[in-house]
Order: structure tokens, then C-alpha cells, then sequence
């Protein structure tokens, strides 16, 4: 009793259609055709079974659109999420934990729990000037107090 909606293209897109008929595939859409979608939807679902480095999918529903998230571990998605707080974590390649925390979100209580508190996330980390604050301080740590000389070569001075 959970609608699907499946946004996204690829090699198995043919054969998930065919074996999962009640699911909508959608295909690729641009972000401005996945914006009335988003607004729809009840939660989001990473459902990759690859690790993902550091997806803004996820920090980009929960600010733009207070959409829980529900993210594999391990995956860099799970830094965003905090478990039973706005969205829930699940082990990678778990389908009964998957289908777990799919059947939870049916809890309106709930999803209006997750919404609320993806409301509250602070969304000046995920800025722009925040991302390069953050670069610049792992470059420093790494090349022990390196600074960036300005621009474009990309060099480093002690």
C-alpha cells in the first residue's frame, strides 16, 4: 500500500519498469520538473547499493523542502540524517530494514516529526562559502597550514 515514484535513468531502467509495474518510473527529469514531484512526496528514498562520497541530494530536500530522508549505511548521505530524528538510516543491501523504515513513514505522526526537525537543520553549512571554509581548513590540516595562493594555477604556499 506505498506509492513509488522512481526519478532517474539508466542501464536497468527497461527491466525495473517491466518487473515493477505498480511503481511510476518517471526517468530523468531537470530539477525543475522534479520540483512539483518533490512537493508531494512524503519521504525520499536512496536506495544505491554503491557508496555515494558526499550526495547534496539529501541535505538539498531536507532545507529546500523539510523532506525526510531515508539513506543507506554506509553512504556519506548518513552524515546528514539523523536516525528517528529526520529521516532513518538503514544497512546497505538490507531489504527487511529497507521495507522497515518504508512501512514506518507511513505514520503521519511521524513524517510531520522528520518534517519539523528538517525544518530546523541550519541551512548556512551547506553554502557555498561554507563548503570552501570547510576545504580550506582540511587543505590546511592536510599540507600542515597551507594556504591557497588566489587564482587559477591552484598552488599551494607554505
Amino acid at each position: 500500500g506505498v506509492e513509488a515514484d522512481v526519478i532517474g535513468d539508466g542501464e536497468l531502467y527497461a527491466r525495473m519498469r517491466e518487473k515493477y509495474p505498480n511503481v511510476t518510473f518517471r526517468g530523468w527529469k531537470t530539477a525543475t520538473e522534479m520540483v512539483p514531484i518533490i512537493q508531494k512526496a512524503r519521504c525520499y528514498i536512496m536506495s544505491s547499493i554503491w557508496y555515494e562520497g558526499a550526495p547534496l541530494t539529501v541535505p538539498e530536500l531536507q532545507c529546500g523542502y523539510a523532506l525526510p530522508c531515508i539513506v543507506p549505511t554506509p553512504c556519506g548521505a548518513q552524515l546528514y540524517v539523523e536516525h528517528m530524528q529526520n529521516g532513518m538510516i538503514y544497512k546497505s543491501n538490507d531489504l527487511e530494514a529497507l521495507v522497515s523504515c518504508i512501512e514506518a513513514c507511513k505514520d503521519d505522526g511521524l513524517i510531520r516529526k522528520f518534517s519539523e526537525n528538517c525544518e530546523k537543520i541550519d541551512r548556512s553549512q551547506y553554502s557555498g562559502k561554507a563548503h570552501i571554509r570547510a576545504l580550506r581548513k582540511a587543505y590546511d590540516s592536510i599540507m600542515g597550514a597551507a594556504t591557497v595562493r588566489g587564482g587559477t594555477d591552484g598552488c599551494f604556499e607554505k
